[in-house]
């Protein structure tokens, strides 16, 4: 792959997890943005997210800044604003594309550091490895969304009426969404959400009691294999990085799925420390 075709894998795969998210946004309804304090906007070709009454960087992060145009300070003063007197901290998680002259001294002489990387994975749209598990993997429909809302929250210890936001997207053009079940009984989430070629998988969780069974590997083929169905030619996730000290099993999982290390995209976290 040339340098031209592998930036625009990148612009692709970041721009597919953003407009994941921007639809999460969008399909919130009124009580989701009062109970969680919702809101959500484009600046400089990005995604700007906020929960004011959540204390999560999950929620409350910038995606996709620097890509489409230049980061400029500019731009970093209006996230600012943007975020004041709402969450206690949010992140901008900042794909190395964005990088420029003087931006990490932009960010530190405001404020932010980064103590934290995403790191991104990719895949194309070869067939999924068979995966040996006594789970049932199932596609769920619309009816099953407070059910898959209520799992997902459950596991992840979100927030109070955040399960049943994220489940407002089951059933929407694009969206996929499934558990892997124990017998009758769910036991792991998964989702996807698919945009021109390329796939985003996120969403995954399994109850502990569950673990080390074959849920999110079984997840992650029944995804790629609808994929492909649908025409993708490229599929992405994100997991924690790949060191040392931090838990591995989502690491372990990407890479038996046939996910290969795309890049790694620091958090910067305002306030520092």
């Amino acid at each position: 792959m040339n340098a031209a075709d592998a930036r625009e894998l990148v612009l692709r795969i970041e721009e597919v997890e953003a407009r994941a998210w921007q639809q999460v946004h969008e399909r919130a309804l009124a009580v989701d943005a009062e109970t969680l304090g919702l809101r959500a906007r484009e600046l400089a070709g990005g995604l700007i997210m906020t929960a004011d009454r959540v204390e999560s960087l999950l929620h409350n992060r910038a995606l996709g800044l620097g890509l489409r145009e230049p980061l400029s300070a500019a731009t970093l003063d209006a996230v600012l604003e943007h975020y004041r007197g709402g969450p206690p901290g949010f992140a901008i998680n900042l794909c190395p594309l964005a990088a420029r002259d003087g931006l990490e001294r932009d960010l530190a002489a405001r404020g932010f550091a980064t103590f934290f990387h995403h790191l991104k994975w990719v895949r194309d749209a070869a067939p999924a490895a068979p995966v040996s598990s006594t789970l049932r993997i199932e596609r769920i429909e619309p009816a099953r969304a407070p059910t898959w809302g209520a799992l997902s929250a459950r596991i992840l210890e979100s927030p109070a009426g955040s399960g049943a936001w994220i489940a407002r997207t089951v059933g929407s053009p694009g969206w996929s969404h499934y558990f892997a079940c124990d017998g009758t009984t769910p036991v792991a989430v998964g989702a996807m959400f698919v945009h021109g070629d390329a796939a985003w998988l996120g969403f995954g969780a399994t109850l502990e009691s569950h673990r080390r069974r074959g849920a999110q590997g079984s997840l992650f083929a029944a995804r790629i294999t609808d994929a492909i169905a649908q025409g993708v030619r490229w599929l992405t996730t994100e997991t924690a990085p790949d060191w040392p000290d931090v838990p591995g099993e989502s690491v372990r999982n990407a890479k038996r799925a046939g996910f290969h290390p795309a890049y790694e995209r620091p958090s910067w976290i305002w306030p520092a420390g």
